[in-house]
């Protein structure tokens, strides 16, 4: 079980963002009236790369690490360009707009019906909370528009949005929109067009320049989890507030073993994990997105400085540095135990596979599905944990895809996945097990497909010295067709795999 430590650290961690960049070219778009227009619909066929005339970014976006996906394949994608309102475009107040990112599928699983784009964080614009995605093949591309609304005050606004699975899982380049809303010219002059942002710069006395400011702000990480050895992205806008250019200043990212005294001005136990120079204009605040490994699965207190040792004199030194505690741990994938899964009719039969469903003469059928967890070291502290799934469908001996009459969840009603510890399976588990045992972990209504967030049953069944064990049935007991129906969890290499990120 979690101590209240325990549950504020994984708290934190659960709400590291994402915000890869996606630096797209300046443009200006000064719409009248509604400009509201209906955004593309989600299409369930596979979505072929896109004909037509090729959009460029201003740069190469970085890739970001693959997300285990349903089997053996992983998720991902990239951001290809602007189709609509380039980043930089002003925009009148309160003007109704459409904005259309061009996306690619970088991953080796198609993106499932259900994936959808959402917003995670940034102006909200009066959006959606997220919009379908077409189902799209590997290495294929695809638009997705939005429906947004500009706000009626001037200033600089931005949007963030990312993939995300049918199950919840978020992969793939952050992806945002980019504007200025300026002021009415009697106020204030129309602010530059540029592709990086810039701050107003610190007024000083006429004809002398202020002194430089450098500061830190906006840190994150990539992925939402993190892993030892695993290239992790450090997110962060490194700013130059004063009315100087600066060229070759340093930045460093450093590694502040957490421990009671940690702190980014403290120097003890520091490991130097990146270093390089930036060149940074008056006002301008420069998005960056450097690449660390940590080789130590554990708690980081890790730091981005800009201007570490003091080399340039500044109206404030305090705040040239960023930090944030996260945790890396240790990946272990663990797979289905089969000699200790299988399934058990209501008159107490077994069978081999686990297979819940009903059996040709009408008798219900549950299916138990364990993974040993001995491969963790015991004490361990699981960050996350999740069952990837893999099944098929039958209708007697006819076993495939769910579709058709091999579709069991028509007529049995929904799967029930429950957290169950059966320790050896026999004829009494049957009993135990009913509708009312264990902890419910999911129920679908449909063939389960992708990752089951399984993180607190894990670490339950770690710190009981136990397997982690789930037993699953329909609701209802029988179809009275007089054939076996049911959802077969397939055994092997690969199949029905546990992944659990821990520390140490």
């Amino acid at each position: 079980m979690k101590t209240a430590r325990q549950k504020t650290i994984l708290a934190a961690a659960s709400v590291l963002m994402l915000a890869v960049l996606a630096c797209n070219p300046p443009g200006t778009l000064t719409p009248t009236g509604d400009q509201t227009t209906t955004s593309q619909a989600a299409d369930a066929s596979l979505t072929p790369p896109l004909d037509g005339p090729t959009f460029t970014p201003a740069t190469t976006h970085t890739p970001v690490p693959d997300i285990p996906g349903p089997g053996d394949c992983t998720l991902n994608a990239t951001y290809v360009a602007d189709v609509t309102v380039p980043d930089g475009s002003e925009l009148l107040p309160g003007v109704k707009f459409v904005k259309t990112w061009r996306i690619r599928n970088t991953g080796t699983c198609t993106w499932e019906e259900g994936t959808q784009l959402a917003f995670i964080s940034g102006d909200e614009l009066e959006g959606p909370t997220a919009v379908e995605v077409p189902a799209v093949a590997p290495n294929a591309q695809t638009d997705v528009s939005v429906d947004l609304k500009a706000p009626t005050k001037p200033g600089s606004y931005k949007s963030n949005w990312q993939l995300q699975a049918p199950d919840g899982t978020r992969f793939g380049n952050v992806i945002y929109i980019k504007f200025v809303i300026p002021a009415p010219a009697t106020d204030t002059p129309t602010p530059t067009k540029t592709p990086i942002p810039t701050d107003t710069p610190t007024a000083g006395p006429t004809g002398t320049p202020s002194p430089p400011d450098l500061r830190v702000s906006d840190l994150a990480f990539a992925p939402d989890i993190l892993v030892k050895n695993v290239p992790i992205h450090v997110l962060a806008t490194l700013h130059n507030d004063g009315s100087q250019n600066l060229s070759g200043v340093q930045v460093h990212i450093e590694n502040h073993f957490s421990h009671p005294h940690a702190s980014c001005t403290n120097m003890d136990m520091v490991d130097v994990l990146y270093e390089t120079t930036v060149a940074l204009n008056a006002g301008q605040a420069l998005e960056v997105d450097y690449t660390i490994e940590i080789d130590t699965a554990w708690e980081h207190l890790v730091c981005v400085k800009i201007d570490p040792t003091g080399a340039i004199t500044e109206t404030n030194e305090a705040n040239n540095y960023q930090g944030q505690t996260i945790l890396v741990g240790t990946l272990t994938t663990v797979p289905l135990d089969g000699s200790n899964s299988g399934s058990i009719r209501a008159d107490g039969h077994t069978y081999p596979n686990p297979q819940p469903g009903d059996a040709s003469d009408g008798q219900r059928v549950h299916g138990f599905l364990s993974w040993n967890l001995s491969t963790i070291p015991a004490g361990a502290h699981v960050i996350h944990a999740h069952a990837t799934w893999n099944t098929q469908c039958y209708h007697g001996d006819d076993i495939g895809s769910c579709s058709g009459d091999r579709d069991p969840f028509p007529d049995l009603g929904r799967l029930w996945v429950r957290a169950y510890y059966y320790e050896g399976l026999d004829s009494s588990d049957f009993a135990a097990a009913g509708l009312n045992g264990g902890t419910v972990l999911a129920k679908y209504a449909a063939q389960p497909t992708g990752n089951l967030d399984v993180t607190d049953a894990v670490e339950d069944a770690l710190s009981a010295g136990h397997p982690f064990q789930v037993y699953t049935l329909f609701e209802y007991d029988t179809n009275s067709d007089g054939l076996a129906d049911g959802l077969r969890f397939e055994e092997g290499s690969g199949k029905n795999m546990l992944t659990v990120v821990h520390m140490p």
